[in-house]
């Protein structure tokens, strides 16, 4: 497994994406750590298989060893009784092979030469195995490195979803997009974790035990939502993602499945997003009011101090476990015209250069700006592109046909 660099991660990402500097970096950083935190279990079992390896092959080398030597010993004797040395011949296998007849003694001592090189070779490949077997428990360990979970937030169309795809792409690393709205916490009706748990349990992706899961509109779970009883269930919400969070092995119940499932959530990546409307909102008036704020007036520098941003989410109605466990922030701004345009028309990958490959319909200056006005009086940023280009090439096609 090759590891991209974060400066790797981020090169990619800028083809595709324009602007949000801050969130790309967050982004980069958190994909790249994850690499680490992968390929770091991956060299530990690599590590205990080859440890599992010495110990076997050891014992089974120190088991061979007596035989040998018994057999030396026998042979030796028998050699030494051959030559009328006055030596006292206890085994009857010794007693068997001595011989006065010259080829037969012959024969003995290349016979014992060959034992002894055997047991010698024995000797020194345990003296071998023990030395790796000493090196390899000996090697420094990895640190226990915490998953760079991350909060991206922000409006809606300007590129969270996006961005961690074409990051997951990138590292070759799939993704699992859970919408928080649609989670219930255990006693409500809805969907629970049980149904995104089986599409990744039925995965057949090789590295889906490193999958990166991006829980969208988190923000929607964050508001205070109380019962008659004064329960707020949107912080119950919260706590159904705590099992996973927390790199658990969670217990699927199969539906309509007597067999026990269980998927390993100890190497997967959680990146939260959301619009947290409220939240930015005052922080921007601590920033106006103060100057300072969680996110730093030089927008290439990224705070990711942990206390301070779970200390910040807490005021924000994030679960205290949940908080404490997101160590990366950013905020994504809302697209200006342009770009949008640049999204349209410059952007690797762009939607225009898709649509011009298949119909050759080439967009003219009047129609990219009715495409701009359109997202920006629908406020859907870069996500309503798609639906403002497909009106005008839909256009374009019948007036060909005319």
């Amino acid at each position: 497994m090759t590891i991209k660099t974060v400066k790797d991660i981020y090169n990619h990402l800028e083809k595709f994406v324009i602007g949000q500097e801050e969130a790309k970096r967050v982004i980069s950083y958190a994909g790249y750590m994850h690499q680490l935190r992968y390929q770091k279990r991956l060299d530990s079992t690599a590590e205990r298989e080859l440890l599992a390896y010495y110990s076997k092959k050891l014992l089974d080398s120190e088991a061979q060893l007596p035989s040998l030597r018994e057999k030396e010993k026998e042979l030796r004797a028998a050699m030494m009784a051959s030559t009328g040395d006055n030596f006292e011949v206890d085994s009857e296998v010794a007693k068997s092979l001595a011989s006065s007849d010259e080829n037969m003694q012959h024969l003995l001592r290349k016979l014992l030469k060959e034992q002894t090189e055997k047991r010698l070779q024995l000797v020194s490949s345990i003296a071998n195995l023990k030395k790796q077997k000493k090196d390899l428990e000996n090697r420094p360990k990895y640190l226990n490195t915490k998953k760079s979970n991350a909060l991206i937030i922000g409006p809606s169309g300007c590129g969270k979803t996006y961005m961690i795809q074409k990051m997951a792409e990138y590292l070759d690393f799939p993704v699992l997009i859970i919408n928080a709205t649609q989670i219930t916490a255990t006693g409500w009706s809805g969907q629970d974790l049980d149904d995104y748990m089986a599409m990744l349990y039925e995965s057949e992706h090789p590295k889906k035990d490193g999958t990166i899961v991006f829980i969208d509109e988190f923000d929607k779970i964050c508001e205070v939502a109380r019962t008659s009883g004064g329960q707020d269930f949107n912080k119950q919400t919260q706590y159904c993602f705590l099992n996973l969070i927390e790199g658990t092995t969670y217990n699927l119940t199969s539906k309509g499945n007597q067999q026990a499932a269980f998927v390993d959530t100890e190497n997967l990546l959680f990146l939260f997003g959301g619009n947290f409307q409220y939240m930015r909102d005052m922080e921007k008036k601590k920033r106006e009011k103060q100057g300072i704020g969680f996110n730093p007036d030089e927008s290439h520098k990224v705070e990711i101090d942990n206390k301070a941003i779970s200390a910040k989410l807490q005021e924000y109605n994030v679960a205290r476990e949940v908080a404490g466990r997101i160590s990366l922030m950013a905020e994504v701004k809302k697209l200006t015209r342009e770009q949008l345009r640049d999204i349209l028309l410059k952007a690797e990958g762009n939607i225009y250069a898709e649509y011009n490959y298949y119909t050759g319909i080439e967009l003219t200056e009047t129609d990219v700006e009715e495409i701009l006005d359109t997202c920006i009086r629908n406020n859907t940023g870069a996500r309503g592109l798609q639906a403002a280009i497909d009106r005008i090439v839909l256009n374009k096609l019948f007036l060909e046909d005319k």
